[in-house]
C-alpha cells in the first residue's frame, strides 16, 4: 500500500469473537483502550456500486512478495468498477457471492499481508462510509499482492455486530 497515513500503536485486546459462521471471515475485537481513529458511518443496506472509488486501508506488506513495510498505516483510493462477487467470478476466484466483493487491481495498488480487517471507504454525499473490511487477497499464482483483494461486505454482518456491541456493553 502507499500514501503513508501514520504509525501503528499497539493497543491490548480484551476480547476476540469470530463471525459464527466458518465462511464469514471477520472477528471483532474488544480493545483494553479505545483506538486514536475517527468512527464512520456504516453502509448498513446493500452499496450500490455507485461510487467510482473506495478507499482500502491497512497496516500490511508494501511489495508484492509481502515481506517489508509492514506496521504503518497506509491507504489508497482505488477504482471500484465492477465489485460484484457473481458466479463467474465466484468459480475464478473463490470469492462468496452472499457477502463478499472482490476489487480487482490493474495499477498494482492493494491490499496485502497484514491488512486483514482494514476498512474499505466509500465516500457518499460527502460522507464516507466502512462498506467491507479486508479479507484476503485475490489468488494468483506466484504472487500475494497486487492482483486485487476480497473483502467481506458489512451490510452482511451487521445485524451480528450489532448484537454483540449491545451485549458488550451491558
Amino acid at each position: 500500500m502507499g500514501n503513508d497515513a501514520g504509525s501503528a500503536k499497539a493497543i491490548a485486546i480484551e476480547r476476540t469473537l469470530s463471525h459464527p459462521s466458518p465462511d464469514v471471515d471477520v472477528a471483532l475485537l474488544r480493545l483494553k483502550t479505545a483506538p486514536p481513529t475517527t468512527a464512520r458511518k456504516v453502509r448498513t443496506e446493500k452499496s450500490s456500486d455507485g461510487s467510482a472509488f473506495v478507499r482500502i486501508i491497512g497496516f500490511g506488506a508494501t511489495n508484492a512478495a509481502a515481506t517489508t513495510g509492514v506496521g504503518i498505516k497506509r491507504f489508497f483510493d482505488v477504482p471500484r468498477s465492477s465489485s460484484k462477487c457473481d458466479a463467474a467470478r465466484a468459480k475464478r476466484l473463490g470469492c462468496k457471492a452472499a457477502h463478499e466483493l472482490v476489487l480487482l487491481s490493474s495499477t498494482g495498488l492493494d491490499t496485502c499481508r497484514g491488512d486483514s480487517g482494514g476498512a474499505v471507504l466509500e465516500e457518499s454525499n460527502g460522507e464516507e462510509y466502512l462498506v467491507a473490511v479486508t479479507s484476503r487477497g485475490v489468488p494468483l499464482p506466484g504472487r500475494l499482492c497486487g492482483y486485487g483483494g476480497i473483502y467481506t461486505r458489512i451490510d452482511t454482518i451487521w445485524p451480528w455486530v450489532e448484537e454483540n456491541l449491545r451485549e458488550g456493553t451491558r
